[in-house]
């Protein structure tokens, strides 16, 4: 089993390698010349597997699910500069 250590170092690497331009980049470019028609039906499908998958969980993992959490001050900050 990892230390606390390198799990922390796995995390951050995790977080470096999902926040790099060209990794999202290289995850949108597939939709660079789609319509907005298709890309809105690409979310309709998207939304008809998560209600699948939702109606699958029990009571108590809706439950986790739902529960309202507070985001970071600095992420509000952030919105709400946006």
């Amino acid at each position: 089993m990892a230390t606390w250590d390198e799990q922390n170092a796995i995390l951050e690497l995790q977080r470096e390698y999902f926040a790099n331009d060209d990794h999202i980049r290289s995850e949108v470019a597939i939709w660079a010349d789609s319509t907005p028609e298709e890309r809105l039906a690409e979310v309709a499908a998207m939304t008809r597997a998560s209600a699948v998958l939702l109606e699958r969980l029990d009571e108590a993992q809706l439950a986790s699910l739902w529960r309202t959490r507070q985001l970071p001050a600095d992420t509000i900050a952030i919105l709400e500069r946006l």
